[in-house]
């Protein structure tokens, strides 16, 4: 019974701190912010590849705008960031009719190694949360999904997480890719925000690969058969004979 509870330990913790798999992840962003004060509208425009497109400016004509990036450090590191953001102005002749656009596309390859070779069946973590500080009224228009090599869409998402960065799987194997997109509109010009109060909307996303459980089970018994051969080494008889292996 002992050995039982043994083997069962290890392998549980061998399936808590499974090895990411590596992959290589890929995007292009580009995001647009405009200001209309009177008849007159100005914009800001930025694109990026793998990093940040900026179309933020809080100097006058401007207040606020659009943010596409890949955090460094926080609560959320290494997530690609889709954010509005509209500072309160509280005098209403001041006040610019707001309106912004991100959008995100990419890919994602999974990478196979000795340990996950072609095939292997894996799992895809896809991490996801939504952080808003706005009015019911206000126009907002986001999303995301997943395609696989065929086109076809595996996975998407549009709910408010309300502050919360949900996990989801997905079954994939080793030596694929997949494609996603994410839009994030905050706002139209015929629908445009208005900062009487700060305006904040973000859609944020990241991906991890993992072994798929049963695999990792797998590999956890596998690897507990190799520290038993270490650890209890087959003894000889007079004979010449193993007792045991």
């Amino acid at each position: 019974m002992k050995k039982i509870v043994i083997v069962w330990m290890f392998v549980f913790s061998f399936v808590l701190y499974a090895d990411v798999v590596p992959f290589e992840r890929y995007y292009e962003g580009t995001a647009n912010a405009s200001f209309r004060r009177g008849g007159t509208v100005y914009s800001l425009n930025d694109s990026t590849v793998n990093g940040t497109a900026d179309a933020f400016d809080t100097a006058y004509p401007y207040n606020g705008g659009a943010i596409i990036q890949t955090a460094t450090g926080g609560t959320f590191p290494d997530t690609i960031q889709v954010v509005a953001y509209y500072p309160a102005v509280y005098l209403p002749s001041e006040r610019p009719e707001c309106w912004s656009r991100g959008y995100v596309s990419g890919w994602i390859d999974i990478g196979t190694t000795s340990e996950y070779p072609l095939g292997t069946p894996l799992e895809l973590e896809i991490k996801y949360g939504t952080f808003d500080e706005y009015k019911d009224s206000d126009y907002l228009y986001r999303g995301i999904n997943m395609r696989n090599q065929n086109g076809d869409i595996v996975w998407e998402a549009s709910h408010s997480t309300d502050g919360v960065m949900e996990t989801n799987s997905l079954q994939i194997i080793a030596g694929t890719w997949y494609t996603f997109e994410a839009w994030h509109v905050f706002g139209a010009s015929a629908f445009p925000i208005i900062p009487n109060e700060l305006k904040l909307s973000a859609l944020v996303f990241d991906f991890a690969v993992v072994p798929e459980p049963a695999t990792a089970v797998l590999l956890g018994l596998s690897g507990l058969i190799l520290r038993k051969h270490r650890m209890f080494p087959a003894r000889v008889k007079s004979s010449g004979q193993p007792l045991c292996r």
